[in-house]
């Protein structure tokens, strides 16, 4: 399980997928702030795969007779270290295959 230290807020892009027509262990990512590339990761760096992790996580909560629930949005880990960003920055991800989401930063 995660520390929650770099996932207090996240972005839904609007394009889904279904999880077999998409690979999410070559997921290549690329985090920019302000138009310049600041990170970049693979979604093999979360236990080898995001659905690796959600499968683990799945496991862990049918030992305890718990499940997850239609709609539940779960975040499997991060892709990518976090950035520092302050107001007047824009930050984008961009996930090969899926698209980008971005957000500006405000005072």
């Amino acid at each position: 399980m995660a520390d929650n230290c770099s996932s207090s807020a996240f972005l839904v892009g609007s394009k889904w997928v279904a999880p077999d027509e998409y690979d999410l262990a070559l997921a290549g990512v690329v985090m920019s702030k302000n138009g310049v590339i600041q990170t970049t990761g693979s979604g093999a760096a979360v236990l080898g795969s995001p659905a690796a992790a959600m499968a683990w996580a799945v496991n862990k909560l049918g030992e305890r007779g718990l499940g997850l629930k239609k709609g539940q949005i779960v975040l499997s880990g991060a892709i990518t270290e976090a950035i520092p960003f302050e107001p007047g920055d824009v930050i984008t991800v961009t996930v090969d295959g899926l698209g980008s989401v971005s957000f500006g930063c405000q005072a």
